[in-house]
């Protein structure tokens, strides 16, 4: 099973509104049976209440110190139960449908993949930047082991095309 967490300011409607419809376009997902979550901002306690209506196993709190998010983050590793974490943000919407996202999040576990960046592609050069390693395939991911060998390929990939590494 797959942890839910996540850590987020949340300050207005516009961005409580797009946390509502993130949750949405995943919350019925049968693979997490876990969610920790801190909320900061004005909106804090509208989103606990709306996440604890919505959601059955769920530990939130309202961390909000001076040392800031990371700070933060670290105070609820210890409520966290599975091994597996599904790093929500808040503003992200799944766009493909939910079996799909399922299949994929299985394909990370059977495989043990240790990391899957599910946003911020950087206009494609994140995928394009590992043709230069050995990748392997699934139906729904491709992956691959990285090393200090396969990080140095992928680095002087992006310096023969003068890109800043993402």
């Amino acid at each position: 099973m797959i942890t839910v967490f996540a850590n987020f300011r949340i300050d207005d409607n516009e961005r409580f509104n797009n946390l509502k419809l993130s949750f949405n376009s995943f919350k019925k997902s049968k693979l997490f049976n876990e969610w920790v979550i801190n909320v900061r901002g004005k909106f804090k306690s509208k989103v606990k209440d709306y996440l604890k209506k919505n959601v059955k196993n769920i530990t939130i709190q309202n961390y909000e110190s001076p040392k800031g998010w990371t700070y933060d983050s670290k105070k609820l590793l210890n409520k966290i139960n599975n091994n597996d974490i599904f790093f929500w943000i808040e503003d992200h919407i799944l766009i493909s449908n939910l079996k799909y996202f399922e299949n994929v999040a299985k394909d990370i576990l059977s495989k043990k993949i240790d990391y899957l960046p599910y946003s911020f592609f950087h206009f494609g050069r994140s995928l394009k930047s590992v043709k230069c390693i050995k990748t392997n395939l699934t139906k729904n991911i491709c992956y691959f082991y990285l090393n200090k060998k396969e990080h140095n390929l992928i680095c002087n990939w992006y310096s023969k095309r003068k890109l800043r590494a993402d």
